[in-house]
């Protein structure tokens, strides 16, 4: 009998979390260049190291989403009914 975790729902959901979680950072960007949410928030940007900021960020939310994908179980076989 398969666990409730392998079901067809489940890793459709897993998808549709991944999205949520993508725009949820892409929103959160995107947020950075309007001058009155840095002012409301008092987000300094640093202005000699961006390019080296933004790509630490992107390196490290792709390992933690390549860590995720190598962790979560795969079955070789379709859930049995």
């Amino acid at each position: 009998m398969a666990a409730s975790w392998q079901s067809a729902w489940f890793r459709a959901s897993r998808c549709y979390s991944a999205v949520l979680l993508g725009v949820r950072r892409l929103g959160f960007v995107l947020l950075f260049p309007v001058p009155a949410v840095r002012a409301f928030y008092e987000l300094d940007l640093p202005h000699g190291y961006l390019g080296i900021t933004m790509l630490i960020a992107f390196l490290g939310s792709a390992a933690l989403v390549g860590f995720w994908l190598l962790s979560s179980p795969v079955s070789a076989a379709p859930p049995a009914e």
